[in-house]
């Protein structure tokens, strides 16, 4: 959110100047794994393709691995309600921290109906280390309800929104930002986590095909007005299935070059991250240090709130 400036901000602002300035932290390049997989009806089934996934991933050297949006089961109000679960203790958080500490490798979950009541269930990513520690959990923050070309689509019906962003403080990758699929078109999310030097935000998705153009330029305008890595994570396009999305996940590099892109089918794509580039990118073009902090600021006020 834009805000006025005020005495605290001048004084938040100017300590994280400094703080990106001074104190960056140095990271060993990794190996990231984008899994785009087709969605079944059934979740022990989508279970197996993410195992494989998983298996296949570490066994090609990635160090961590990432899932796209409703990767447990396809989004549909049944399909969801159905399969709605507790956090940390349903069935899907467990199989995905065991499989986490079992191949040795972190994981981007993907999302999957965090249970709330009989009628409204959270979207959900959680984020688990190599040891299979949760260590982030983020709900999605902006419903899909919109009318586009004929088409009519209102999560709000289904999906209650989160209330906080949410910041993975991991060992080997630093910090990760996490947005889910309609947060990509809302800026101030990743402004604010590169402001708190993330160098890697990842949104699971699931994006319509009607603004598939949209969302090749959006992963690409995030990665360089941030500066940071994007990942955007999809499933793969499934034509009978009710939403049919536009797949392509992508991995996009601080300078607005694309270093993978899937097409529509399932697949595993791999990229390198190397933070040791993004700082020559900050370096030569100074952005987050040459914002006008007395002129205006972004907050993230749901720390204020808790």
């Amino acid at each position: 959110m834009l805000l006025q400036k005020t005495n605290f901000s001048k004084k938040f602002t100017s300590f994280t100047k400094n703080f990106i300035r001074f104190t960056s932290q140095k990271f060993t390049p990794f190996k990231i794994a984008v899994c785009q997989l087709k969605i079944s009806h059934e979740k022990k089934e989508n279970f197996n393709k993410i195992k494989k996934a998983v298996e296949e991933s570490k066994k090609n050297g990635a160090d961590i691995t990432v899932f796209g949006e409703s990767c447990t089961c396809p989004f549909s109000r049944g399909s969801w309600l159905k399969n709605a679960e507790e956090i940390p203790r349903g069935e899907t958080t467990e199989f995905f921290s065991n499989l986490a500490k079992q191949n040795n490798i972190s994981i981007i979950s993907g999302t999957f109906p965090e249970k709330e009541d009989e009628k409204k269930v959270y979207n959900t990513c959680c984020v688990f280390d190599d040891n299979g520690k949760l260590i982030a959990k983020h709900r999605k923050l902006h419903l899909f309800d919109v009318d586009v070309k004929q088409f009519r689509y209102h999560e709000s019906d289904l999906i209650l929104p989160g209330q906080n962003l949410t910041i993975a403080n991991t060992q080997k990758f630093g910090k990760i930002g996490i947005g889910i699929c309609y947060d990509l078109r809302f800026p101030q999310i990743a402004q604010i986590y590169a402001q708190h030097q993330c160098k890697l935000i990842v949104y699971p998705s699931s994006w319509m095909r009607p603004t598939s153009k949209h969302w090749d330029l959006l992963l690409k305008v995030r990665a360089i007005d941030t500066q940071c890595f994007i990942v955007g994570a999809s499933p793969a396009r499934d034509e009978k299935a009710k939403f049919v999305c536009h797949a392509h996940s992508q991995v996009v590099d601080p300078w607005g070059l694309v270093l993978l892109e899937l097409d529509e089918k399932e697949g595993i794509g791999y990229a390198k991250i190397d933070y040791n580039y993004l700082e020559e990118i900050r370096q030569k073009i100074p952005v987050l240090n040459q914002k006008r902090d007395d002129v205006y600021c972004l907050e993230d006020l749901s720390k204020k709130q808790k």
